[in-house]
C-alpha cells in the first residue's frame, strides 16, 4: 500500500469515530434528560 492510500484510511476511521462518538455524546444527553424529567414527574406525586 501506498504512503496516501494509509493516510486516507487513517484520516477515514477517525472521522467516522468522531462522527460516532458525537451521535453517542448526543444519545447519552437526551437518555439523562429524559430521566431528569421522569424523576422530576414522580417527586411531585
Amino acid at each position: 500500500m501506498s504512503k496516501k492510500r494509509i493516510l486516507l484510511t487513517f484520516f477515514s476511521f477517525a472521522i467516522l469515530f468522531q462522527g460516532f462518538y458525537a451521535l453517542a455524546q448526543e444519545a447519552r444527553a437526551r437518555y439523562e434528560l429524559l430521566n431528569l424529567i421522569r424523576k422530576e414527574k414522580f417527586d411531585k406525586i
